[in-house]
């Protein structure tokens, strides 16, 4: 069966890295898939990676961030035009900050991580003024495992 279907073409597999500090053995680099690390333009990054793997240089922000515009406008030239960004809450509040986001997949686990200084999944300054405040409209839920996934878009108000 397997030799009449064909594999499935796996998504570009994009990492932002500021100063180039993926190891040259971590999973994210290895295998076939085609990988694009997004440095900035002052970091040097002599690593040998795979020949799967492209470091692409960057401009930054003023806080010395990847400057995600310039970046997604590189992306978009190699015929990247949708993109699943997975990361932390540094990351994840970057592109809500910069109105990069469409939709939004949130997974509420069933256990209960606390303290002061826990990672949350929005870090940065948030949204301290109401007109700016980002509305959510609930597109989809579904229970997976012990948790739930939910499905959002973003409104425009």
């Amino acid at each position: 069966k397997e030799k009449y279907v064909e594999k499935p073409k796996q998504p570009t597999r994009i990492i932002l890295d500021t100063h180039c500090r993926t190891p040259i053995d971590a999973l994210a680099v290895k295998g076939e898939i085609e990988t694009l690390i997004i440095t900035a333009e002052e970091t040097k990054c002599d690593k040998k990676y795979g020949g799967n793997v492209k470091i692409i240089s960057c401009s930054t922000t003023e806080e010395g961030f990847i400057d995600l515009q310039y970046a997604l406008s590189i992306l978009y030239k190699r015929g990247i035009k949708t993109l699943l960004v997975e990361g932390g809450g540094t990351v994840i509040w970057s592109f809500l900050r910069e109105k990069l986001v469409d939709e939004l997949y949130i997974y509420i686990g069933s256990i209960i991580i606390g303290g002061e200084k826990t990672p949350t999944p929005v870090e940065g300054e948030g949204f301290l003024v109401k007109n700016n405040i980002l509305r959510l409209k609930l597109l989809e839920y579904s229970k997976m495992g012990d948790g739930i996934l939910l499905h959002y878009r973003l409104t425009r108000k």
